[in-house]
């Protein structure tokens, strides 16, 4: 049986492919920790995290095109996730600001 999108680069001599697949289990674990427990507000260490799968990206000598294609699927979900959250955040700000002018009528209404 042959799977073309599995074994089209596993001929590949790339440091990642080399290391034992413990330490990579426990390498993407720690990696996931890192970036689920960070702060959402912190764009630095977003900013880093994607470095980080850059430059992991590249000493795999895997092809950048073959990675970009096989995270096409996802992309629409990441599009519809990031404008859910823009809106989400509009409201938020907006329904702070309306609750605000709410409480200042309602406080000079009641004395």
């Amino acid at each position: 049986m042959h799977h073309s999108f599995i074994d089209e680069h596993s001929h590949i001599d790339g440091v990642l492919q080399r290391l034992d697949p413990r330490i990579k289990i426990v390498s993407f674990v720690a990696l996931l920790f890192f970036i689920i427990f960070s702060r959402p507000d912190s764009l630095l260490s977003f900013a880093l995290y994607g470095l980080l799968i850059l430059l992991l990206i590249g000493i795999s000598k895997i092809p950048v095109y073959y990675i970009l294609k096989r995270c096409l699927v996802i992309v629409p979900f990441i599009l519809m996730t990031s404008l859910f959250l823009l809106f989400v955040l509009y409201f938020k700000t907006m329904s702070c600001y309306c609750s605000l002018y709410l409480d200042d009528v309602t406080f000079f209404t009641v004395w």
